[in-house]
């Protein structure tokens, strides 16, 4: 059996650094790059697709070039485990502080303030959709 693991996307990621280019996001970009990957490996015959599945919280996703458990869900991908992220976990308190950028702090900071849990945003869904 063959499957093909899909893991990052880094919309709007232009160059070799952690920033991404804003006019990029919530266009569905990742989500097409999603399908066509889905369909690629359907047509060349993979058992499978697994995928890592963020929180949904924006500043999360962007950071990490990945997309939201919930995109893969929509696309019938069933979560088959979950796991901590310390690395991330840690990027998050590191976002908090201003060290990933201003605005990613701000968005992070606004999100736990409307009550996000950052443990919670650190856990990551493996995604996997039979063909």
């Amino acid at each position: 059996m063959s499957l093909l693991a899909l893991f990052c996307y880094h919309v709007g990621q232009l160059d070799d650094t952690d920033e991404r280019d804003a006019r990029y996001f919530g266009r569905g970009i990742g989500a097409h790059l999603l399908d066509e990957g889905v369909a690629w490996a359907r047509d060349a015959g993979f058992a499978a697709v697994v995928a890592k599945g963020l929180t949904s919280l924006r500043p999360v996703v962007e950071f990490m070039g990945g997309l939201s458990a919930g995109v893969y869900a929509e696309r019938h991908f069933v979560e088959a485990a979950r796991y901590h992220d310390p690395g991330l976990r840690a990027a998050l308190a590191e976002m908090l502080e201003g060290r990933h950028g201003e605005a990613r702090q701000t968005a992070l900071r606004k999100a736990v303030e409307a009550g996000a849990d950052l443990a919670e945003a650190a856990q990551i869904a493996v995604c996997v959709l039979q063909m």
